[in-house]
């Protein structure tokens, strides 16, 4: 699948023509759109999986399998959390919190100083306020 032309050949022979991108297609492992005109349904996926991973296969109003290949009856957040694998939260280190301050005390906005040290914005707003700058 090296092309778009020929990656919708291989959706029409596996859905019978159901399935068409939304999308520009990119390459087999880019997420991208696609669309069920027989369910009406718009979903993103993985070009490579679509075809090939039996558990990521589009089904008509139905949602994808899980890591394990079971496909469930319905979508659920339930499970998810912000916590990582070991169930902590990420703590941040005092020197983050101290180059927190400095930088809000050098004029860089919230979102800047967020994108700079790669950790959420909520988290430097916090410690900006924690320490009475914002």
């Amino acid at each position: 699948m090296n092309s778009e032309k020929e990656y919708q050949e291989v959706l029409n022979k596996e859905y019978a023509g159901t399935v068409t991108t939304v999308e520009r297609y990119i390459n087999p492992k880019a997420v991208i759109l696609h669309r069920c005109s027989k369910c009406e349904q718009e979903f993103y996926a993985k070009p490579i999986w679509l075809v090939g991973k039996e558990s990521q296969r589009h089904i008509c109003d139905m949602p994808y399998g899980d890591r394990f290949g079971v496909r469930n009856q319905y979508v659920t957040s339930r499970g998810a959390t912000n916590k990582n694998s070991t169930g902590t939260k990420r703590k941040l280190s005092e020197s983050v919190k101290q180059e927190i301050i400095q930088l809000a005390k050098q004029g860089l906005g919230v979102r800047q100083i967020a994108r700079q040290l790669n950790i959420a914005t909520g988290s430097v707003s916090y410690y900006i306020k924690k320490e009475g700058l914002g």
